[in-house]
């Protein structure tokens, strides 16, 4: 019977001091230690930074979770992680690679395959003892475009649409952003949006942009509407390859993208036209936003091919009234009105009719 008690304590020993596998808990790090740690990913490559202690800390590599977390840090020692690690120059082993134990902060991994699940998992290393400390999963990148759509054309505008087309490039995809002003908030690798042509919707928000448009139509046509009168917005298109999280934007500019337009001022509305006198009549209209001045027109025939000659788009300045003198007594008239801003206009507004006293 003793003979049986000193096996198994002898058995438990030796498995104690040479095959153990801890079973505490993940060692306590420093607390920032496992903070962002992914800083960059692309298609062929990683880019990791750690903060804290380094101290016995080994890396490896998976293309599927480790679900066992046995690893012999015996048989993986000796080797530290370089700056720059390409994947087919690490050790290989049954279900993954071994990257090194840790002696800096920053490194790359290099050498990974495009469109790729990965998992990186790191262990504390003792002589023959291991903890597992996490797995951090992420996932290459699809191929970015090499070539850039362009060529943005504005086909048509008015004070609260701009209807626009843009030459493809070499991407599986590509997506339109509009924003108000002058830059536009590129998109994030890795991520998909949802987009709108309707401006301003909430669904379709990237920053202070909005996405107008995503889609593999090669010559697409987009009419952006919700748009505010007389206000500059530009527009830039995004070549692409992959879906989801796998997903590459090329955000490189290229001809004619970004562009800007600004859209028409909104046209001005008569509000009342006067009788003051047999040849005399007072105007009054509605003012727009960002309008710096308003033209007027006068004719005797709706179609405005008669126009008197003193009233022919007179420039009457930042009014919301004028006075009509010396017109032909007893005689229909035609009046209408644009206004204009810095370098835009409005189109003409509907004209109204009235009839000089005898």
């Amino acid at each position: 019977m003793k003979k049986v008690v000193f096996v198994l304590w002898f058995l438990i020993g030796f498995y104690g001091l040479f095959g153990q596998t801890s079973t505490k808990k993940s060692p306590t790090l420093n607390q920032n230690f496992g903070k962002d740690i992914v800083v960059g990913v692309f298609s062929d490559s990683v880019v990791l930074k750690f903060e804290g202690k380094l101290d016995s800390l080994s890396l490896f590599l998976y293309e599927k979770p480790d679900t066992t977390k046995k690893i012999k840090p015996k048989d993986f020692r000796n080797y530290f992680v370089q700056k720059s690690n390409r994947l087919d120059e690490c050790r290989k082993f049954f279900g993954g690679w071994y990257i090194g134990d840790f002696k800096i902060n920053e490194l790359t991994i290099t050498g990974l395959q495009p469109k790729k699940d990965y998992f990186l998992n790191i262990y504390k290393s003792k002589d023959t003892l291991f903890d597992f400390v996490m797995q951090i999963p992420f996932s290459t990148l699809a191929v970015e475009p090499t070539a850039q759509a362009g060529q943005i054309v504005f086909t048509n505008f008015s004070d609260t649409s701009i209807s626009l087309q843009f030459i493809f490039g070499n991407g599986e995809g590509r997506m339109l952003v509009g924003a108000k002003g002058e830059e536009v908030d590129l998109p994030q690798d890795g991520k998909e949006y949802r987009a709108s042509a309707r401006f301003g919707s909430r669904e379709a928000q990237l920053g202070k942009s909005f996405v107008l448009y995503d889609g593999k139509d090669k010559t697409p046509q987009v009419t952006v509407t919700n748009l505010e009168p007389g206000t500059k917005y530009t527009f830039a298109v995004f070549e692409y390859n992959g879906n989801g999280k796998y997903r590459n934007y090329n955000v490189k500019p290229s001809a004619n993208n970004p562009r800007s337009k600004i859209t028409r001022l909104k046209a001005p509305e008569i509000l009342k036209v006067e009788l003051i006198a047999p040849d005399g009549a007072f105007i009054r209209w509605k003012k727009v936003a960002n309008a710096v001045t308003y033209v007027l027109d006068v004719a005797t025939d709706e179609e405005f091919h008669n126009k008197v000659d003193v009233y022919n788009e007179v420039d009457v300045g930042d009014l919301d009234t004028f006075e009509l003198s010396d017109l032909v007594e007893g005689t229909t008239f035609y009046i209408r009105l644009k206004a204009r801003g810095n370098g835009i206009e409005s189109l003409y507004s509907k004209p109204v009719k009235f009839t000089t006293n005898k």
